[in-house]
């Protein structure tokens, strides 16, 4: 049996002579890992600058009586949406490319934007209505004020009365 122990003892000695040191590997600087999360443009931190055509004479205001609240203009334009309001008491809807308003169809949503010379131009919905192509453009009226009514002096004087009363 002693020569057995001593055999094994050796064996394991060998064994773990054998087994190489593990290797430490130094960190590396911050630069190398923020490199490629730089390179791949994660949040397109350089836009394409984007250019909305200067308005076509093809192009005729609609006399659909819809109100272009509000748009989502995205780079793709399956992404673009509008918010819309037509004239009657039916809700307000969101519409994007190829939706319906009545016989007409979303054709493009164009963002508000500011030309050359420093003229705002405001955010259009261009519809396709048969082969011709209008527009709504947004336009914001101030939101109308409701007055407050006043009352009447036979009414203040009730109300102060049924306060007394309670009171007692």
């Amino acid at each position: 049996m002693a020569l057995d122990d001593a055999t094994a003892t050796d064996t394991e000695q060998q064994a773990q002579a054998a087994v190489p040191p593990p290797i430490v590997q130094q960190p590396l600087p911050l630069a190398e890992y923020l490199e490629p999360i730089v390179a791949r443009n994660l949040f397109n931190s350089t836009p394409v600058e984007a250019v909305p055509a200067e308005p076509s004479a093809d192009l005729v205001r609609s006399d659909l009586p819809v109100r272009l609240i509000a748009t989502s203009v995205a780079s793709d334009p399956r992404w673009s949406s509008a918010i819309v309001s037509p004239e009657k008491k039916a809700p307000t809807r969101v519409v994007w490319l190829g939706s319906s308003i009545g016989d007409t169809v979303v054709d493009a949503i164009e963002a508000p934007w500011l030309d050359a010379g420093r003229v705002h131009h405001p955010a259009r919905l261009i519809l396709r209505h048969g082969g011709q192509l209008t527009y709504v453009e947004e336009d914001n009226p101030a939101p109308k004020v409701r007055k407050k009514k006043k009352r009447s002096k036979k009414r203040n004087k009730r109300n102060k009365r049924n306060k007394r009363k309670k009171g007692r």
